[in-house]
């Protein structure tokens, strides 16, 4: 399996959670050559564009050991940071929500169901609702033609 390293500035429209970036976390990207790539970290996606940046955008690597200097003349720092990449571009990222697809067997179901008035004139709301109770049956509300509230009935 070969591994491919990217460098990519992203700029995001929200403040992201110091958690989210470590470099342990996952970080995933679908058709990053296309107008509108895809970017997740952790469970959060964002959809991105590609801009021209102002200016020019620099990768520097940090180089943990710097090589002795003369300390007479110079300070010695602690870290040096190494220059490994420049881009014109940049990812802008809005943050979105994915929505689960209905499949068409689901809606097929759901379009199959056998409903029943809720309004039925011998029994008021607090009835109804104790009689759905006993039955264990989930309730799921609809609009019907007439503005009425409806239920699913599991016989």
């Amino acid at each position: 399996l070969e591994e491919e390293e990217i460098l990519l500035y992203a700029e995001f429209d929200s403040v992201l959670d110091e958690a989210m970036l470590q470099e342990t976390s996952l970080f995933k990207i679908i058709a990053l050559d296309s107008d509108e790539p895809f970017f997740q970290i952790g469970t959060q996606m964002y959809c991105g564009k590609w801009l021209d940046s102002v200016g020019t955008h620099l990768f520097f690597e940090l180089e943990e050991a710097p090589p002795p200097l003369d300390p007479v003349f110079s300070n010695i720092p602690s870290s040096l940071l190494n220059f490994k990449f420049k881009t014109r571009k940049c990812l802008e990222l809005s943050r979105i929500f994915i929505n689960k697809k209905q499949t068409d067997e689901k809606a097929d179901n759901l379009n199959s169901l056998h409903i029943i008035d809720i309004k039925a004139p011998t029994m008021d709301r607090k009835e109804t609702e104790e009689q759905i109770d006993r039955r264990g049956v989930e309730v799921e509300t609809a609009a019907s033609e007439d503005g009425a509230k409806e239920v699913q009935d599991p016989q």
